[in-house]
């Protein structure tokens, strides 16, 4: 019996094998959907367990934190600008004395570190001597330089809202007219958009851009172009710089349910107003494009830890990149078409607008360099809407800005399902009827580079642990078990017949035998 289930177990075991092996053009598929890969121990990061330490890179967040903080103080321009240029949690490696990387940094160094990627260069492959022209290719960055006309953009924001001259004008901003006198006057409602734009910029340009050039640089240039990756790259290093685009992007105070201030909070903010809150993230999430985001950034990781160079692994990662980039964008649009609404629908003859406005701007002009890339008048028409200045708030309504943005995300690579409709500005069932006839959203044409990814829950905290031998234990305890029962079974068959018994039998007395008559015989 025992050689006859050994031989069944064995014979399932290589069948289920053999059916569960990937063909290669299911690897990559696979790979996107992985398990968690088996992380070291570090502490998990909006759901995230890193394998490499990137706990300072994540404390990043506590500098956005405090630069909020600054907004109730007086001085509060000084007091942020202070905390934005020097920092004082995210302890960079070198030191001491502690030497801080900086949310100012993140941008400043736009020349040194975006502009090298984002122009095309020929350079020669040492493996195979062939020129690769897209190797600084990073096309992200050009639509923004090409948008502001410089690698600092986000910078120059912050530094255009921080430092006001004297007098009734800030960045342009005539605080005299109508549109800004409210409730508070002109130059309280301007002190409003300029703490929404310098909280929004700081966060939501400065941190995300350099979130996705860590993501860009380790997992996409370096990992195919790179002539020059040692052993230490290929195990550890291009999965270090994959892992701080997430501790940036996420921060240390995000558990994934929405509690941070850095980008991955503004998705499940804005995902409510557009019907996109409904994923089942295992991270207590519940926006689409987090979910989409926690996925792809397993999926590289798997794909990095180590990384073996192979097409199927490079492939892997490129697509989680595209991804992750894209994804990163849908709650920018979702708080453009949000805030323009609000701005427009803002009376400011009863009610304070400044804020409102801030944001319609900074929200804007954030995604903004991506629709200009595909459709420059509809970008100003956007532009136009959320600006600052004019007479007017969103003069061309914001159905202009709402239908400039629909008609062209699939050019921008996004889907409209992505998106959502705005069900806050009044976007019902008839305008996403409407812009699916006139053939606005037709996300069947868009590459999902995305794909059917899920995230996973990364609760095993074990490192590059081949989970092997596991049917082996699972026999040995099968045998235990059976010649265990099969030693009671005889045991107790024994005990039936009687071989067992501590009761001695008493010899049958025959009749008429002494000891018969004597029990017989009366008392």
């Amino acid at each position: 019996i025992l050689q006859s289930l050994l031989f069944f177990l064995l014979n399932a075991k290589k069948e289920l094998r053999a059916a569960m092996a990937p063909s290669s053009k299911q690897a990559a598929l696979l790979l996107l959907c992985a398990a968690p890969v088996h992380a070291a121990l570090f502490e998990k990061i909006a759901g995230y367990r890193p394998v490499t330490d990137v706990v300072m890179h994540s404390r990043i967040d506590l500098d956005q934190e405090a630069i909020e903080a600054c907004f109730s103080q007086d001085n509060w321009a000084t007091c942020a600008t202070d905390m934005y240029t020097n920092g004082a949690n995210s302890e960079k490696s070198s030191g001491p004395p502690p030497v801080y990387r900086t949310i100012k940094g993140f941008s400043t160094s736009g020349s040194s570190k975006f502009k090298p990627l984002a122009l095309t260069s020929e350079t020669t492959s040492a493996a195979t001597s062939t020129v690769v022209a897209s190797s600084r290719n990073w096309t992200l960055q050009m639509k923004f330089h090409d948008y502001f006309d410089s690698w600092t953009y986000g910078d120059d924001i912050m530094q255009d809202f921080l430092v006001c001259g004297a007098g009734s004008t800030c960045a342009g901003v005539d605080t005299t007219l109508s549109r800004w006198a409210g409730t508070s006057g002109g130059a309280a409602n301007l002190v409003a958009a300029r703490k929404e734009i310098v909280e929004k910029a700081s966060a939501y340009i400065n941190v995300l851009h350099y979130a996705l050039y860590e993501y860009y640089k380790y997992g996409v240039n370096e990992a195919l172009y790179s002539a020059t990756l040692d052993a230490d790259d290929l195990a550890e290093g291009l999965l270090h710089g994959w892992e701080e685009g997430w501790a940036f992007f996420a921060g240390s105070l995000e558990t994934g349910a929405g509690t941070g201030v850095l980008p991955y909070v503004l998705g499940e903010k804005r995902a409510s107003s557009f019907g996109t809150k409904d994923a089942p993230n295992p991270n207590g999430g519940a926006a689409r494009a987090n979910f989409k985001h926690l996925a792809a950034v397993q999926a590289g990781r798997a794909a990095l830890n180590p990384y073996d160079g192979s097409v199927t692994s490079a492939e892997v990662v490129r697509n989680a990149y595209r991804c992750i980039e894209t994804q990163s964008f849908v709650p920018l649009v979702q708080a453009c078409l949000l805030y323009t609404f609000k701005a427009e629908t803002c009376d400011s003859a009863t009610a304070d607008c400044g804020a409102v406005y801030g944001e319609a701007y900074l929200f804007c002009e954030a995604m903004n360099p991506l629709l200009a890339a595909v459709a420059p008048t509809a970008a100003t028409t956007v532009s136009a809407n959320a600006a600052l200045t004019g007479a007017t708030a969103v003069a061309s309504g914001y159905t202009a800005t709402r239908n400039a943005i629909y008609e062209n995300l699939n050019a921008m690579g996004i889907k409209c399902s992505d998106v959502g409709y705005c069900s806050s500005c009044g976007d019902d069932a008839s305008f996403q009827r409407l812009a699916e006839r006139n053939g606005w959203c037709n996300d069947e044409a868009v590459v999902d580079s995305c794909g059917p990814a899920f995230p996973q829950s990364d609760d095993v905290p074990k490192k590059n642990v081949k989970k092997t031998g596991g049917i082996w234990k699972f026999l040995a305890i099968m045998m235990f078990c059976i010649i265990g029962s099969m030693c009671i079974a005889f045991l107790l068959s024994l005990w039936w017949a009687g071989e067992f018994s501590c009761k001695k039998e008493e010899p049958e007395e025959k009749p008429g035998s002494p000891v018969a008559n004597e029990l017989q015989s009366p008392a």
